[in-house]
């Protein structure tokens, strides 16, 4: 069973749930159902979930005008049909040939389906399924499962790849925010959407972050604290932090004692070296641990030469960006352009890295070997750095296994009457 199924089973037999907008913990029973979330279950309480559509109601009834398009596509029979004001009312009017009806409560004013599709049962259009080409599940689907594609004359029609295929094979689709339709370059991961995208893109959701962010953040906190005392919560918080002391034990140098962490916080003068705050300032990884991977040597590396003071709202926002990214996302936020952003970014690069202090065991970085698992999980160096005998002894354990796995492989193979090959390859793919 793989961790998102371990997880998604966790939330299944949860008791309770922690509503996202009063941040009172509640059961499950007291949460609609939504067969699009881990846990079945919608992310607000009932009653915060109907204040919530009221005040969203109300919010469109008194906008005023409403800026309606020109056509709209049909979820139900999938054909564009075109909106028609009435020069009196200013509202879509079937009676002059509108396809569509008006709807105070909808974002754009419109009904979800066509006028022909919301009549009588028997003046409707018949309602048109599909399959996803790409889909493993080849179950006709609803058109409200499609990607839209855009056509040069303004109309619409229908994708014959679901969104998410939609959009991986170079589709694109309207943000909600701006209106421009934009491909998946242009917006950030949403686990729970359906094309994986959020609605909005990256340039829209950062504008409104930027408005709104100390109201984000009380909200965010609400949610949080009142999640972190669910018995959920805190065994998601202990998880993670065995898997940081994990990460931060295979990547540490072994400088890092606390004198020299005390040493790295009175860098810049005890300073943010981003916004030259001094309130609540923390220790950040130039390389982040939460990117750690065997593929790459200077990934996590917890060393003092690679850790430098950050206030911890910096030290949050950078989350596990490169370096390079988060200073070029920075710029951005203030006003930068593209190109004397990526400029800023190569010039505080610099900036920084003169700022770290050395380590009295490395006067190279770029000369750092990374350490080894041993098969007892033990971590050991190589026999160039720090631990020649513990370096000695993986290599040992590997030849001892390597010889234990082809005496079985030859024990396979004669009892089966085929190759030694044969049996190594049979033994993978059972370990597999």
């Amino acid at each position: 069973m793989t961790a998102d199924s371990m997880d998604r089973l966790d939330l299944l037999n949860a008791d309770t749930k922690t509503c996202r907008d009063c941040g009172q913990v509640k059961p499950v029973d007291a949460f609609g159902p939504n067969n699009r979330a881990k846990d079945g279950r919608q992310s607000y309480c009932r009653p915060c979930h109907r204040r919530r559509n009221r005040e969203r109601r109300e919010k469109h009834r008194s906008r005023g005008a409403v800026a309606y398009p020109p056509g709209k596509l049909c979820s139900r029979c999938g054909v564009y049909g075109v909106v028609i004001l009435d020069p009196d009312t200013g509202k879509p009017s079937t009676r002059l040939g509108s396809n569509w009806s008006a709807n105070s409560s909808a974002s754009d004013g419109l009904n979800g389906w066509c006028a022909r599709c919301a009549s009588s049962r028997e003046d409707r259009r018949p309602r048109r399924l599909r399959t996803c080409p790409d889909c493993p599940d080849q179950e006709p689907r609803s058109l409200t499962n499609f990607g839209r594609v855009l056509h040069g004359d303004g109309t619409q029609s229908f994708s014959d790849y679901c969104k998410l295929h939609h959009m991986m094979n170079g589709g694109t689709k309207p943000c909600g925010g701006c209106g421009v339709w934009k491909p998946a370059t242009a917006y950030s991961g949403h686990a729970t959407k359906t094309d994986r995208l959020n609605s909005w893109c990256a340039d829209c959701m950062g504008e409104y972050r930027a408005e709104n962010r100390e109201a984000i953040a009380t909200q965010k906190a609400t949610y949080y604290a009142a999640y972190r005392q669910t018995d959920h919560g805190r065994a998601v918080a202990t998880a993670r932090n065995h898997r940081r002391r994990a990460r931060i034990a295979l990547a540490d140098h072994g400088c890092c004692t606390p004198e020299a962490m005390e040493a790295v916080k009175r860098i810049n003068g005890g300073r943010c070296v981003i916004c030259n705050s001094s309130d609540n300032i923390t220790i950040d990884h130039v390389y982040a641990i939460s990117t750690r991977s065997q593929d790459s040597d200077r990934s996590g590396l917890h060393c003092i030469q690679a850790l430098l003071p950050l206030c911890h709202f910096h030290n949050t926002s950078r989350q596990d960006k490169t370096m390079h990214n988060w200073l070029v996302r920075l710029a951005t936020d203030a006003g930068y352009t593209e190109a004397d952003a990526v400029e800023y970014a190569r010039l505080e690069s610099v900036r920084l890295s003169g700022l770290t202090l050395t380590c009295p065991d490395l006067a190279d970085p770029d000369a750092f070997a990374p350490p080894i698992v041993a098969l007892s999980g033990r971590k050991v160096w190589p026999a160039n750095h720090k631990d020649p005998e513990g370096f000695a002894a993986f290599l040992a354990e590997q030849g001892r296994f390597a010889r234990e796995y082809e005496a079985r492989a030859a024990a396979v193979a004669a009892e089966l009457g085929i190759s030694v090959a044969d049996a190594e390859a049979m033994g993978d793919a059972m370990d597999d």
